[in-house]
């Protein structure tokens, strides 16, 4: 990991930038390896823009999943060593933060593939962790991956006017945080998480600065949930359909 040196004055004058705001830049590192610079509070840290975020990391693979699925690849029964785990835990707090800030210039390829690749970092370290307590640790910071994910593909949406699907993605990721976020909690409880009400304004944010789809679009969307038996996202789109059908009688 690249830190630069104390005073940032220098580099600060030619850049736009507000100290309790994160600030991102795009420039080439050595060899011309493209690379993000995040600056936020006073600090700053310089990201690969692709591939392993830093180069100190002791691997040859672009990620410790890829590292360890190889290892695992003639015996499934292996678990991830301590070392492996600490490894697995450094790169997912550095992939979410090249994900921020990726998303923060409009990447959102490349802020989608960490998002991803997180969630399936998660997804092994549950799986193959040697300890019960570390893997429900691990458990309980995914629906915060969940929620990065979702951003990434809602503001992407959004982007393309395609406000239908943004808020499709936002009621899929509700479904999965309720089916399998917080199993320790009731409903009421499970409501009052961060990340629930997260996804709610969300919503509610959308409807209120987006116009309504057409409601022959919104027909079909309806239709294809509930072929894929996607029910919340049904109901969603069917309180859509009867707003566009009200407001057109109003008028």
């Amino acid at each position: 990991m690249e830190f630069l040196g104390i005073d940032i004055c220098p580099i600060l004058r030619y850049w736009d930038y507000l100290f309790s705001e994160m600030a991102v830049r795009r420039l080439e590192g050595e060899g011309c390896q493209p690379q993000v610079e995040i600056s936020i509070a006073g600090g700053m840290i310089r990201l690969n823009a692709l591939g392993k975020p830093v180069d100190v990391l002791d691997y040859t693979f672009e990620s410790c999943v890829d590292r360890f699925a190889e290892r695992t690849r003639t015996d499934e029964r292996i678990d991830y060593t301590e070392q492996e785990i600490n490894d697995l835990q450094q790169e997912i707090v550095l992939y979410n933060a090249r994900s921020l800030a990726l998303l923060k210039i409009e990447d959102y390829y490349s802020s989608h593939v960490d998002t991803v690749r997180n969630l399936q970092a998660i997804e092994c370290l549950v799986r193959r962790s040697p300890d019960a307590e570390f893997a429900r640790t691990f458990l309980a910071i995914r629906p915060q991956l969940l929620v990065s994910y979702c951003r990434v593909l809602v503001l992407f949406s959004i982007k393309q006017n395609r406000i239908s699907e943004a808020r499709r993605y936002i009621a899929e990721t509700l479904q999965k945080i309720h089916r399998a976020g917080f199993p320790q909690l009731d409903s009421k409880q499970l409501e009052g998480r961060f990340e629930i009400k997260t996804l709610k304004q969300w919503d509610e944010e959308i409807q209120a600065h987006y116009p309504l789809e057409g409601v022959k679009d919104l027909r079909k969307h309806l239709l294809q949930a509930v072929r894929s038996e996607n029910y919340e996202w049904a109901a969603i789109l069917r309180d859509q359909i009867r707003a566009a059908l009200d407001s057109r009688a109003a008028e």
